[in-house]
């Protein structure tokens, strides 16, 4: 198995323990640089693998010489449904390596307020002993459940761009060849959006899985509390959600829609509550 990245993602100064409104903030600050951090790197490697999705199979697929434009999307979808271990295996290692790192320095934030606010004593009490050899089957078990829709959504998505493209094309009086090399022109810009919407989701998703198994494995009892993103740009249901505080085993409800951290779609969350959200979860004493 390759070796797993390390980042110094998050500050030391990292404090999970959001006690007041400038708390919270401060704790979405830090969650946000440690993602951003990782976005960088996921970025690059997820853009490598659309562009190579699309010279390989897509294009490819749209010079066969399709003699409709259904046809062609027809082709397309075989194409693009052909072989999903290349995503599986770049979304397992983006899980290992930012829950790994969230989940590792989540614990150490808890026991460390543990010591501040409780004494050394009852800290050194506090579970994380192995988290880092248990991380990898905590990332199995998620994904082994999530990581099929994860895929049909990315694969969903590229077909949806490919539609587009070729409607537009034949409304302009465009063959299906003349589509394709101009898409083939595109690709590496396309790729890196593509690539920067994939990675920003599913490091936010990964960040806050691995947060909250951090915070289980200190055998802690705490509340969760959702953080929503600072600004005007957060959607309003995500902003009406900002302190939603809860027993760590019961989950979040946003928009209807239950979620057990932001970026988690294991409950049946849609894409609204999904996609591009920068939301963190805060922890706090349980209040039962």
């Amino acid at each position: 198995m390759a070796t797993l990245l390390r980042l110094p993602a998050i500050p030391d100064s990292y404090n999970p323990v959001a006690e007041t409104a400038d708390a919270a903030v401060a704790h979405w600050k830090a969650i946000e640089l440690g993602r951003s951090r990782w976005t960088a790197v996921w970025r690059r490697r997820l853009a490598a693998i659309v562009a190579d999705e699309w010279r390989s199979r897509i294009l490819p697929a749209l010079h066969q010489g399709a003699s409709s434009m259904g046809h062609a999307i027809v082709l397309v979808e075989m194409a693009v449904h052909s072989d999903d271990d290349e995503w599986r295996a770049a979304l397992f290692r983006l899980y290992a390596e930012v829950a790994g790192d969230f989940a590792a320095r989540t614990a150490r934030g808890l026991k460390t307020w543990v010591a501040e606010t409780k004494g050394q004593a009852e800290a050194d009490a506090v579970g994380a002993y192995g988290l880092e050899h248990r991380w990898i089957e905590v990332v199995g078990r998620y994904l082994a459940l999530e990581s099929g829709k994860k895929i049909r959504q990315i694969q969903g998505a590229t077909l949806a761009l490919v539609r587009h493209e070729l409607r537009r094309g034949v409304d302009a009086g465009e063959s299906i060849p003349t589509i394709a090399a101009r898409l083939a022109k595109v690709v590496p810009g396309m790729a890196a959006r593509r690539a920067t919407t994939i990675a920003r989701t599913e490091i936010i998703s990964a960040s806050n899985l691995g947060a909250r198994a951090g915070a289980l494995d200190t055998g802690l009892k705490l509340d969760h509390e959702w953080i929503a993103t600072p600004g005007p740009r957060t959607r309003p249901w995500h902003a009406n959600a900002n302190g939603q505080r809860r027993p760590i085993d019961d989950p979040f409800v946003v928009m209807g829609q239950t979620l057990m951290f932001p970026g988690d779609g294991s409950m049946g969350a849609s894409g609204a509550n999904l996609v591009n959200c920068r939301c963190t979860v805060g922890y706090r004493p349980a209040s039962q």
